[in-house]
């Protein structure tokens, strides 16, 4: 019987997630090096060039929003992170709710540009 797209990604999340537990990302040693790297599978998807958001992507997407929401410390550094490369790089806000919808992601974070981070 084939595997349904949220087994695959219910997989790879806990394999991801156990990644980072076992080097204590999760536990606040979080870095924006390591969410970039996360969502490098949504590249084609934010940048439009394919219409929903890869397997890949929602498992890179549902790790960092697990970590994101470990520490409040994760929390704010995330958010720097997010603010500071979406100066460079924009993604419209439909296509990160569409991401949000389409990996089932549901995270307590406000998404603005100009949110202040430090309130977290």
């Amino acid at each position: 019987m084939a595997k349904t797209v949220t087994e695959y990604s219910s997989a790879g999340l806990m394999l991801v997630l156990a990644l980072f537990l076992s080097q204590g990302i999760a536990k606040g040693s979080f870095d924006c090096r390591t969410l970039l790297g996360l969502l490098n599978p949504c590249q084609p998807f934010f940048l439009s060039q394919t219409l929903e958001p890869s397997i890949d992507c929602c498992i890179g997407a549902q790790a960092l929003a697990s970590i994101v929401e470990s520490s409040e410390e994760n929390m704010r550094s995330s958010c720097k992170c997010l603010k500071k490369v979406g100066k460079k790089h924009p993604v419209p806000g439909p296509i990160v709710m569409q991401l949000f919808s389409s990996c089932n992601i549901h995270i307590n974070m406000t998404i603005d540009p100009n949110f202040n981070c430090s309130k977290l």
